[in-house]
C-alpha cells in the first residue's frame, strides 16, 4: 500500500488520471490491512498520510494522531500531523495568513520537534515553522531563528527556503539574521535574474546599515 502510494505521487504531476488509479488502489490495499489489524501504528501513519493526500483531512487527522500516540513515527507522519493542526488553528493556510493563537503553538511545534530528531530531514518542517513564525509572532525569536538556520545549513541549495526565512525575519524586525540568511544562500543561487534580486535586497540592506 505504501508502495502504490509513493507511485501516485510520483505520477500526479504528469499522469494525474492514472495517478488517481494508483491511489484508490493504495487506499483499498491500505484499509484493507487496517481491517486485520486496527492497532498497528505504523499502518495508521501510512493509511493517515494516504487520507491526507487524497483530502480526507478529518480522517487523516484522526488516523495521524493515533500513529503518533505512541511516540514513534516517520517524519512524514509527524509534519502531517503539525501541516494539520496549524491548518485547523488559522482555519487554513492562504493568501491571508490567519493568526495563530499562541495558545495553539505547542500542539504545532510537538509533532515537528519529532520530526526534527528523525531521519530523514525535510525542508518542509522547516518551511512550515518559517509559516507558523509569520502566523503567530509570540514564537521565540533566536530558537525560531537557530532552527531556520539549521534547515539552510542542512538544505543550502533550496533558495524557496531561504526566501521564505528571509522574508519571515525581516517581519519580525530581525534584519541582523535576515541579512545572514540571505548571504548565506548566493554561493547557492545559480539563476541570474534571482541571483540579481537577492544582491540587490543584500545591497539595501547593508546600505541601512544591517551588518550579520
Amino acid at each position: 500500500g505504501d508502495f502504490e502510494r509513493g507511485e501516485a505521487l510520483v505520477l500526479a504531476g504528469a499522469f494525474p488520471d492514472l495517478a488517481e488509479k494508483y491511489r484508490a488502489k493504495a487506499g483499498r490495499t491500505l484499509r484493507s490491512a487496517q481491517e486485520g489489524a486496527p492497532d498497528d501504528a505504523r499502518l495508521a501513519g501510512v493509511l493517515g498520510l494516504h487520507e491526507f493526500e487524497s483530502g480526507d483531512k478529518g480522517r487523516a487527522r484522526e488516523l495521524l494522531e493515533r500513529a503518533t500516540a505512541g511516540g514513534e513515527a516517520r517524519p512524514r507522519v509527524w509534519y502531517t500531523l503539525a501541516h494539520l493542526r496549524l491548518l485547523e488553528a488559522g482555519a487554513g493556510v492562504g493568501a491571508t495568513r490567519p493568526r495563530v493563537p499562541a495558545e495553539d503553538v505547542p500542539s504545532i511545534l510537538g509533532p515537528l520537534e519529532h520530526a526534527w530528531r528523525r531521519e530523514p530531514a525535510m525542508v518542509v518542517t522547516y518551511e512550515l515553522l518559517a509559516e507558523l513564525w509569520r502566523r503567530c509572532p509570540d514564537l521565540p525569536a533566536e530558537e525560531t531563528i537557530a532552527r531556520l538556520r539549521e534547515g539552510q545549513r542542512t538544505f543550502p541549495r533550496n533558495t524557496r527556503f531561504a526566501l521564505a526565512a528571509f522574508r519571515v525575519c525581516v517581519e519580525r524586525g530581525r534584519r541582523e539574521a535576515a541579512l545572514a540568511i540571505l548571504e548565506d544562500a548566493l554561493p547557492w543561487t545559480t539563476e541570474p535574474e534571482m541571483r540579481e534580486r537577492l544582491l540587490q535586497t543584500r545591497d539595501a540592506l547593508r546600505r541601512a546599515g544591517v551588518t550579520r
